[in-house]
């Protein structure tokens, strides 16, 4: 078996701009089964275990994308999910359970190849998603001019914690066991 093809993948973009919305479907519709809400809450109405990968706006009114993306964490189906942010990268995106951070203006072809990291990282076990999750976080974070994050305490136990992940992840590929699989 070669993993999931791209037909067979669901994505839920969720943005309160109908412009976004629209022009995300469109880009996303020839490759992938395509779904959109326009608030936390119509996310969270519309996420089942088909969606594969959600792509949240982080600025909605009432629900944010990140108590959203909060909820979606707590619930019985986690996709992966992409925050796409007009706000510039700060620390706090280490606080957000998020596989990977955008920055708007987004540009086709990086938000292509982000959700097809973000889909095949589904064949990967729960400690290695959180390894490849972790280190997109600081990735973002030492591609935003914005940001002064490596003397911050919250950072500095983000590094021990990617540093533990990676040798637990490197253990396991290495032996080729596993102390979590889905």
């Amino acid at each position: 078996m070669n993993g999931p093809s791209a037909d067979d993948n669901n994505i839920l973009v969720v943005d309160d701009n109908a412009d976004l919305r629209e022009l995300r479907e469109l880009l996303l519709t020839p490759t992938y089964s395509v779904e959109t809400a326009r608030s936390g809450e119509a996310c969270l109405d519309t996420l089942d275990h088909t969606v594969d990968v959600v792509l949240l706006d982080r600025n909605m009114p009432e629900l944010s994308g990140t108590e959203t993306a909060m909820e979606i964490e707590r619930g019985p189906h986690t996709p992966a999910v992409a925050i796409v942010s007009a706000d510039p990268v700060d620390i706090d995106i280490l606080d957000i359970p998020c596989d990977a951070y955008l920055e708007k203006p987004v540009s086709s072809q990086h938000l292509i190849n982000t959700i097809g990291e973000l889909i095949s990282r589904q064949l990967h076990n729960a400690k290695m998603r959180a390894y490849l999750a972790l280190k997109a976080k600081h990735q973002a974070l030492k591609d935003s001019c914005y940001c002064c994050f490596e003397n911050k305490p919250k950072y500095k136990q983000s590094v021990r914690e990617l540093n533990s992940l990676e040798k637990q992840t490197t253990t396991s590929t290495v032996t080729g066991v596993s102390e979590t699989s889905d």
